[in-house]
């Protein structure tokens, strides 16, 4: 299958403009299955501290078959950000990590265009029905970062960023806000889809 076609390629333009208004993600792009060993490395990496290990998640994303067709159409890396509490505790964005270390391999730049506008419980803990409610306005663009974009051209890909895709919820709400903000083609790349 040609890796410009998705599940909206065949339809009309009312259908996919229907489409992107339900989920603003053109394509998501999960370097691997959340599985075997994945889990151990997600979780080394997010709760453990284990930062180094951004950067073999960061290799399972350059080895998906599409993203290096994708790759040369990626203006920026957008990394899915955490509440200032969260990451303060934590000490880091798991994200933001994975996100540098792709960029150091690929030399797509990595611009911080989301923030976090209140804390919300984990999505982890959550059912499907409740994560779009704790997530609900969560999410929005940096306009400080606005003068890094200024160079993107029409339908040139901003891709998100994050560490694992569950029902793609979050996700979604950080193309929402990329979108609100005017930019149009925005795909994810996660290290592991569940």
């Amino acid at each position: 299958m040609d890796s410009h076609l998705d599940e909206t390629t065949f339809l009309c333009e009312e259908c996919q403009r229907k489409s992107r208004e339900r989920n603003p993600l053109s394509r998501v792009i999960a370097g691997a299955d959340y599985s075997g060993k994945v889990p151990d490395l997600i979780s080394g990496l997010k709760y453990s501290g284990l930062r180094y290990l951004a950067k073999p998640l960061a290799r399972f994303i350059t080895l998906h078959p599409e993203f290096p067709v994708l790759a040369p159409h990626i203006y920026a890396l957008v990394p899915v950000p955490l509440h200032y509490l969260r990451e303060f505790t934590r000490g880091f964005n798991q994200s933001e990590d994975l996100a540098y270390a792709l960029g150091a391999e690929t030399g797509i730049p990595v611009i911080k265009a989301l923030k976090r506008t209140r804390f919300s419980r984990p999505q982890a803990s959550l059912s499907m029905e409740l994560r779009k409610a704790n997530l609900s306005g969560a999410f929005r663009f940096r306009e400080s970062s606005r003068s890094a974009f200024r160079d993107i051209r029409k339908n040139q890909l901003i891709a998100l960023v994050d560490d694992v895709c569950t029902t793609g919820t979050t996700a979604e709400l950080c193309a929402r806000a990329l979108k609100s903000a005017g930019f149009g083609n925005i795909i994810l790349l996660c290290a592991a889809k569940t």
